[in-house]
């Protein structure tokens, strides 16, 4: 079998072999070290290019974190080691009755909280950024948009960190930001002061069959045989560098959109990132979690259970996903490692979050189910059918006849609610309506 890249197919069980030893090696010092540590707690988190199915290790790559903090290991029993694939338990003592969650007095009003959320592709994105854009709109809130819309009206751009300039009359100062484009703090600060921060993450093997199912990566590298994914690992380097149609999605995609170029995907930028990513976000979501994630979602930003309600749209049925066996799932893993770190940690953070929920999460997740169900039970007739005006054959639940405004406005999407913002914002706040190209 021919070469993958740095690693090498043939390789692949012996280096896994490898890590996992100096791996286990590794933590039990690191569990020795942080038990003895006179620095209250500080230990290292060590990132790698290298890694195994529950560790990175990298000799001379340091994240200092505070352990209250990340909880990457905690002081004590040897269960509190982490196992990144394993979700955290939320506490079992829960109350037998719900207990309804409170906004409180420190929630601004609706339309004040100022938002940024980094809309990550192919992680439920669409879906997340449709639910803030529905609850924007309704209350009146400005959204960045672009001035013309030659590659859509949601994408400010696919490949490019953000710019000021990138949005029409940037210096009015906006309330949202929610459509394509990369990271960049400091320029997005300008446009959109104050604000929360969001962004959503999935997991890099679910992400990367997504991606090349979506991004027509066989078609447009001319792969052949009845396994497209294993005829791209025979030469994956190779067939990266053609720079094919999002041939940068096709390789830790998900911390590219996040603001790492690919020149930079080595073992120290990506610590730095990690840590930097964890100061800057007020939330990051995990889509594998998308119920568990819009539960702290609507608590983080003192929203009403129905504004974080929808129904399931842009999906693919499991006869249109691409079976992934367990040799194949490593070689994944290991070409997308910086999406496997940044994922790993996101993932933990997520749940140390959902444990600092409160004795309610459970009770409010099943509460939130309910309303899910009974939603789209009042507004489709529960087929579905295949999406219109689509090529990448994605599907859709059916909306009933004489559906509601509410149920209609579910079925929106990213685009649409995209449109309607540049439509009400020409009129109300630019009055120049012939300067749009539309």
């Amino acid at each position: 079998m021919r070469s993958m890249g740095v690693f090498g197919l043939q390789k692949v069980n012996f280096v896994a072999f490898c890590f996992g030893a100096i791996s286990t090696l590794f933590f039990c010092l690191l569990l020795f070290s942080a038990q003895n540590s006179t620095n209250k707690g500080v230990i290292q988190l060590r990132a790698s290019q290298e890694y195994t199915r529950n560790s990175f290790w990298a000799p001379g790559v340091e994240i200092h974190k505070n352990l209250t903090e990340t909880n990457i290991i905690r002081h004590g029993s040897k269960s509190d080691v982490l196992h990144f694939d394993e979700p955290i338990q939320t506490s079992t003592s829960h109350p037998t009755e719900r207990t309804t969650s409170v906004l409180g007095p420190t929630c601004p009003s609706p339309g004040q909280r100022n938002i940024v959320c980094i809309k990550v592709h192919k992680a439920a994105s669409t879906t997340a950024v449709a639910i803030l854009e529905r609850y924007g709109y309704k209350n009146n809130m400005t959204l960045a948009v672009k001035a013309e819309t030659k590659y859509g009206p949601h994408i400010l751009s696919s490949s490019q960190q953000f710019k000021r300039n990138m949005v029409y009359q940037y210096q009015r100062k906006y309330n949202m930001l929610t459509n394509h484009v990369r990271y960049n703090r400091a320029e997005m600060d300008i446009v959109i002061p104050n604000a929360t921060y969001l962004t959503i993450l999935r997991h890099p093997v679910k992400h990367f069959e997504s991606a090349f199912v979506y991004f027509l990566v066989a078609k447009h590298l001319n792969l052949n045989g009845t396994d497209k994914i294993e005829a791209f690992f025979e030469k994956p380097d190779m067939y990266l560098s053609q720079k094919f149609y999002f041939w940068y999605q096709l390789q830790s995609g998900q911390i590219f959109d996040l603001g790492l170029d690919h020149h930079d995907h080595t073992g120290p930028k990506v610590a730095m990132l990690i840590q930097r990513l964890a100061e800057e976000f007020d939330l990051v979501m995990i889509a594998d979690y998308f119920d568990e994630s819009l539960v702290l979602l609507r608590k983080h930003l003192c929203l009403d259970w129905k504004d974080v309600v929808y129904i399931p749209d842009n999906f693919r049925t499991s006869g249109q996903k691409l079976s992934i066996s367990r040799e194949l799932r490593q070689k994944i893993e290991i070409w997308n490692w910086a999406d496997m770190t940044l994922y790993r940690f996101f993932n933990h953070t997520f749940w140390n979050k959902v444990n600092d929920y409160g004795p309610t999460f459970k009770q409010d997740l099943a509460y939130f189910r309910k309303l899910l169900e009974d939603t789209r039970n009042e507004c489709t007739t529960g087929k579905v059918i295949k999406k219109r005006r689509d090529a990448h054959g994605v599907r859709t639940i059916e909306l009933r006849k004489n559906a509601t405004e509410f149920c209609t406005n579910l079925m929106l999407g990213d685009t649409d609610y995209t449109k309607m913002f540049r439509n009400r914002q020409k009129e109300t706040l630019y009055n120049r309506p012939q300067f749009w190209h539309n």
